[in-house]
């Protein structure tokens, strides 16, 4: 009779070390989901701010007022923030050369975009 209860308890003991075990697995797994989710949601942001923008950025003549005014209008719930070069619309920032053309176009990283 001891025996079965030592062997009783081993496998209790067994038991709640392998649902921990696959807990953590999924706690992880669940996380990653999640990062991919605001991942996912940043590159659409930006995809399709970018969709938006093409047919007017295809002009060579635009200066830095005219392209934030146009992100501004396509886009009117984007905020508008200067940094360090690059005035960002929404998930866009755009950078431009010393003349005020466009040079550069980049896109958010998932943890900045709400």
């Amino acid at each position: 009779m001891r025996t079965s209860g030592v062997v009783i308890a081993g496998l209790s003991l067994a038991l709640v070390a392998t649902n921990a075990f696959w807990y953590n697995k999924l706690l992880g797994w669940s996380h990653a989901v999640e990062i991919s989710g605001y991942e996912y949601r940043a590159e659409r942001a930006g995809s399709k701010a970018a969709r938006k923008l093409l047919p007017a950025l295809a002009r060579p003549d635009l200066t830095r007022n005219d392209i934030v005014a146009m992100s501004l209008r396509l886009d009117p719930s984007a905020r508008l923030v200067e940094g360090n070069r690059v005035t960002w619309v929404g998930a866009l920032g755009f950078q431009f050369d010393d003349a005020g053309r466009l040079a550069d176009v980049q896109q958010r990283s998932a943890g900045v975009i709400d």
